[in-house]
């Protein structure tokens, strides 16, 4: 279980892990953060404004 704690760290994940030892098999238990969320809305923002920007002259007008 070692090992998939030191690729979890060494990947950078933006999740806190732990290991439940209570039974057989044992719980790998992942959390998600809150940089893991304020990172994944920034990403679809800037995909969202990158689109935006690359299509603003040649999207249809609109009715007026």
């Amino acid at each position: 279980m070692r090992h998939v704690h030191t690729r979890i760290d060494s990947a950078g994940l933006l999740v806190l892990h732990q290991t439940r030892r209570h039974g057989r098999p044992y719980t790998l238990v992942l959390t998600k953060t809150e940089q893991l969320f304020t990172q994944t809305a920034r990403r679809k923002a800037e995909a969202d404004l990158t689109w935006l920007t690359s299509n603003w002259y040649t999207l249809p007008a609109g009715p007026r």
